[in-house]
């Protein structure tokens, strides 16, 4: 899809996200608001309003200390998920320092049945970190294929 065409997309998801956030505040969890701001953050990254993108990102992170019962099918997503997705934002961003602090910090919560996950985590921590060490950036895409073939 065409960056104009990513674009186009997002006055349109942005008040469905916006609904979903609403009503996940009075019959959700703290997991599902947070994924909710998680998806809201990678929209706004791909759509070019990186303001947004850390925005939701830091509101999925406070979404975590709320209360309440997340549902059944949200067992794919939990904190190590949601500090993937605040790396990602802050290298989309151009903060790249402030990526690799999340994503190692995700890759460390991360659990061993991830490995799909783990993959995409060392992606973008090998991409945060060719800004200013390309070599210590490959020896991260080195271990992400090597994560592939487990």
């Amino acid at each position: 899809m065409s960056r104009a065409a990513n674009v186009r997309c997002s006055p349109a998801a942005a008040p469905l996200l916006d609904a979903a956030a609403g009503h996940a505040r009075y019959a959700g969890g703290p997991l599902l608001r947070a994924w909710l701001h998680c998806v809201h953050s990678e929209v706004s990254a791909r759509t070019g309003t990186p303001a947004q993108t850390v925005r939701h990102a830091r509101q999925a992170e406070d979404s975590l200390s709320t209360r309440g019962e997340d549902p059944e099918w949200l067992d794919f997503f939990n904190p190590a998920r949601l500090a993937g997705f605040l790396g990602y934002s802050e290298l989309v961003v151009g903060r790249p320092a402030d990526a690799v602090i999340s994503l190692h910090r995700a890759l460390d919560q991360l659990d061993d049945r991830a490995g799909k996950q783990r993959s995409v985590v060392l992606l973008d921590l090998a991409a945060a970190l060719a800004v200013t060490d390309a070599e210590h950036g490959m020896d991260f895409v080195a271990q992400a294929f090597d994560q592939v073939e487990i």
